[in-house]
């Protein structure tokens, strides 16, 4: 089409007549004839504070409007100019009084017709170590990246259907340039994307973000600082206030590339939530608090990961690519949920993508200060529970692992194997592997169970379980068993332990308690009322009680229902996974 000029074909019988309108130099109502834009789009150009808009005919009234997301005004700005009369009709604006948020919509209208443009460009990290930039913005957009490093350099990309981009500067750099690109400090420069639509974008790449960079990862932890001048001198020091010392480790590194950022693998120090870390070159000091940041569930099946964080972090997620700086990221939000929960759906790419049960994607949380808490390839304590580790009780699926974890984490296990490390899920207890069981549950690994004379238990063989007879005269002294019989006394060392046996031993971890004097007052529960078992009416059987107590307290769930009432089974046997979930809910372990 003819820019400025309209053809109007009016058919009268069978004669055809054109008019041919010249715009602007005949007098037509201009209810009938409207100018039509023509290759409308917006340039907003932050290097050198510039709204421009093209497409519209000369001498035209055109009005720019800017909606910031954070205003939720709908309008924060607004500025109505004429285009230019030349060939090429501009219109120019004034550079907006507000800021341009990223996501702002910038609206220009006028004539009938309207262009939008929505600011997604970003630099969002530099990496003065691997010479790469990257970001986000707007998919299917022309990007070109230009830096100064001594002399301008660079490079053009199309972004990707994920919205992020990254800018490799050392990949072909000595074939390109016949040099060496390196970003010994923070490179200036710009960024300009042009998108499909014929939008322009043009942004400052901006001065490096300096941040710490925490990762856990079994067996060692890592803690780094970068984007600091190549041979700085840096020091970390990390204060728990747990402990109320000031500061609990420290090491010092000299920033270059052997050490690339990195402090010492932190091999003999836990980090934990809540520890303060500081890194420092002497004059300036960088800060944060480690965050709240765990793994709830991993679903292989749905491939589904959910846990926990900061509420109004950003959490971001990576599969594909495992080295940290990367940005292509499979997805990216801010948590929003005010208990700071997160779930990550891997089944949603097009190929899918097949999680591992005994490893986790890089899953990072940035917080206000762009410092990043990073969980990656972390494998389990146990080589034989994995994130997704589940048992089948009454038709309902119930996830172990973190119950598992959270008794290893009180320091209430050591498991069953050290190399490999196992734990034995399945495993089913008799009576002298639950006085093992129960004691290091209740005390720790550490315990140490009574030097011999052994003189409780001393009506019954203990040929078969020898090692066990000094741990369930431990479990008596400690009030956690009054045995199987008590005429005469007997401990039942070779008999599987039961659902009704094992509550007894997790209510007494749960109540029982010490006095003044050192004595243990030892729990007993009220008394049974035979309504909530469909399987246990009868009140005077010794366990209903203790079944029923334990089930109020959610120590152990039900294993079925019959008419709408929950079954207890009290005879069916007990494994490690379900002795570890009753030991933590009776003790109000935290779970990871």
């Amino acid at each position: 089409m003819i820019k400025g000029y309209r053809i109007y074909y009016q058919t009268i019988g069978n004669i055809a007549i054109i008019f041919i309108v010249l715009l602007g130099l005949l007098n037509i109502n201009p209810g009938i004839v409207q100018a039509e834009l023509i290759d409308g789009h917006i340039v907003l150009d932050f290097v050198a504070e510039q709204l421009l808009a093209y497409g519209w005919p000369a001498s035209t009234s055109v009005t720019l409007s800017v909606d910031n997301p954070s205003s939720g005004t709908g309008e924060d700005y607004s500025e109505t100019v004429t285009t230019s009369s030349d060939s090429t009709p501009v219109a120019t604006f004034t550079w907006p009084t507000v800021e341009i948020e990223t996501g702002a919509t910038l609206t220009v209208s006028g004539n009938g017709d309207s262009v939008q443009l929505i600011n997604t460009l970003e630099v969002e990290a530099i990496n003065i170590y691997s010479d790469e930039i990257g970001g986000r913005g707007s998919v299917g957009a022309n990007l070109t990246i230009s830096i100064m490093v001594g002399e301008r350099y660079d490079r053009t990309l199309t972004i990707g259907s994920d919205g992020f981009w990254n800018a490799d500067f050392s990949v072909y750099r000595e074939i390109e340039y016949g040099s060496i690109v390196n970003f010994t400090t923070c490179p200036s420069g710009w960024v300009q994307s042009v998108e499909t639509n014929g939008n322009l974008i043009k942004i400052e790449i901006p001065a490096c973000n300096r941040y710490i960079y925490v990762k856990f990862s079994n067996p060692t932890n890592y803690i780094g600082s970068f984007n600091w001048p190549e041979n700085t001198s840096l020091t970390l020091t990390i204060d728990d206030p747990s402990t109320g010392v000031g500061t609990d480790y420290s090491d010092s590194i000299i920033n270059d590339e052997d050490t690339r950022g990195y402090f010492l693998d932190l091999v003999d120090y836990p980090l934990a939530e809540g520890q303060i870390i500081n890194v420092s070159d002497g004059t300036d000091t960088l800060s944060m608090t480690v965050p709240s940041f765990y793994i709830r569930q991993i679903d292989a099946d749905t491939d589904m990961i959910c846990g926990t964080a900061n509420a109004g972090n950003e959490i971001v997620s990576s599969y594909t690519l495992g080295t940290f700086p990367n940005f292509y990221w499979d997805n990216r939000f801010t948590i929003t949920d005010e208990q700071g929960e997160w779930c990550f759906d891997y089944s949603s790419p097009t190929d899918g993508i097949d999680i591992m049960e005994d490893k986790i994607p890089a899953i990072s949380q940035i917080d206000e200060n762009n410092n990043i808490t990073r969980l990656g390839g972390l494998s389990t304590t146990f080589s034989d529970v994995q994130y997704s580790y589940m048992e089948e009780l009454g038709g309902i699926e119930y996830n172990l692992y973190r119950y598992i974890e959270a008794l290893y984490d009180a320091g209430l296990t050591a498991g069953t194997s050290s190399n490999p490390s196992k734990f034995s899920p399945k495993l089913t207890l008799d009576r002298s592997m639950a006085a093992v069981f129960m004691l290091r549950g209740n005390f720790g690994t550490a315990y140490t169970p009574p030097e011999a004379p052994w003189n409780t238990f001393t009506n019954e063989s203990w040929a078969n379980n020898a090692y066990a007879q000094k741990w369930a005269e431990g479990l008596f002294q400690a009030h956690l068993t009054a045995g199987c019989q008590t005429s005469p006394l007997m401990y039942c060392p070779d008999r599987t332990l039961t659902r009704e046996e094992a509550v007894v031993f997790a209510l007494h971890l749960k109540y029982d308690t010490i006095d003044g004097e050192g004595n243990v007052i030892s729990y007993t529960p009220p008394a049974a009322s035979g309504t909530v078992f469909a399987d246990m009416a009868d009140t005077s059987y010794w366990a209903t009680k203790w079944a029923e107590q334990a089930y109020l307290d959610g120590i152990l769930p039900a294993c079925g229902t019959t008419d709408g009432k929950p079954d207890f089974c009290p005879s069916d046997s007990v494994n490690r996974a379900w002795a570890a979930y009753m030991i933590v809910k009776a003790k109000n372990l935290t779970l990871p």
